[in-house]
């Protein structure tokens, strides 16, 4: 059984896992009980020295999409890169086309977590998919 307090601290989960008493063919059950001194399963909860772990938010979701200022935003100021810094790795591409297509990657007014620009610009400034990841996430509450 373990228990962990939910983000409002005024209850904790507790969740059974199967094979343990009153666990379900279902899967894991989860109760919740309240967090007060006043509460009877709290107290001998506190009583018994039991561990309550502290709460830990699940972890953002990353966007598939963020608007193209909120990336130069978060470029800017997570990673130090520039509008013009990133121009300047454009010039570096070989051919002429694909210098332009990146061109017009960038001035979409959406940027796609995935597309071709993205993983480009990734290999040009030398970000693991993780800071990627972190980037997007940090754009999207810009």
């Amino acid at each position: 059984m373990r228990f962990v307090y939910l983000s409002s601290g005024t209850e904790i989960c507790a969740t059974i896992d199967e094979g343990e008493s009153l666990a379900s063919s279902q899967g894991p059950v989860v109760l919740s009980i309240p967090a007060l001194p006043e509460n009877a399963h709290f107290a001998e909860m506190q009583r018994l020295g039991l561990e309550i772990e502290p709460f830990e938010p699940p972890a953002p979701a990353v966007p598939l999409e963020i608007q193209r200022h909120q990336g130069l935003i978060a470029l800017l100021l997570e990673q130090g890169i520039t509008e013009r810094m990133i121009r300047d790795k454009m010039e570096e591409i070989e051919g002429l086309t694909d210098r332009e297509l990146t061109r017009i990657r960038l001035e979409q007014p959406t940027w796609q977590r995935h597309s071709e620009f993205i993983t480009w610009g990734a290999f040009a400034f030398g970000l693991s998919s993780e800071q990627v990841d972190q980037l997007f996430i940090s754009a999207a509450s810009a």
